[in-house]
């Protein structure tokens, strides 16, 4: 079984912007009780105050997102999201990296990504010199176009494009 450990909002860093993964069956205390994660509150527009906790599960940083709330159904039918980075390169291999470290089956989950393929949109950086350099993948178009315009936005001279991979 892999092991989870407990990571730092620096680590995450977001620069990839990030990508639902699966909701797990167990509510933001029993991850705590059960798995040692410490959760940091924040407060999240309508929702109210919402818990979050970045971990690593063999050297992947997912991004844990919950509610702190009572009603033992919903808590079972909704659970701690899991997300993953924008950039992940086997959204597939996680989902079943994730599962096992928390104990549970795929059977187990109320809510998995449709979309478990590899990364079909590249981020590219075009150059002085006329050359194009694949920065990163990602999983979705607008997560690269996200991260395209995070970059622009910050001054960099070279040029950033996303292209669908062929």
């Amino acid at each position: 079984m892999a092991l989870i450990e407990q990571a730092t909002k620096d680590e995450w860093n977001n620069l990839y912007g990030y990508e639902f993964l699966c909701a797990l069956p167990l509510s933001i205390f029993e991850c705590e009780t059960q798995f040692d994660i410490a959760f940091e509150a924040y407060q999240e527009g309508d929702l109210g105050q919402c818990f979050a906790a970045v971990i690593k599960v063999n050297s992947r940083l997912y991004f844990l997102q919950g509610l702190d709330v009572t009603d033992e159904e919903y808590q079972k039918g909704v659970g701690t999201f899991v997300n993953m980075q924008g950039n992940n390169s086997n959204p597939e291999e996680s989902l079943v990296q994730v599962v096992a470290a928390f104990g549970l089956n795929l059977a187990d989950l109320p809510y998995i990504c449709e979309d478990l393929s590899p990364p079909k949109w590249i981020l590219t950086q075009h150059r002085d010199d006329g050359k194009e350099v694949e920065v990163t993948r990602f999983l979705s178009e607008h997560t690269a176009i996200f991260v395209q315009k995070r970059f622009s936005g910050r001054g960099h001279k070279p040029c950033y494009m996303v292209r669908q991979a062929s």
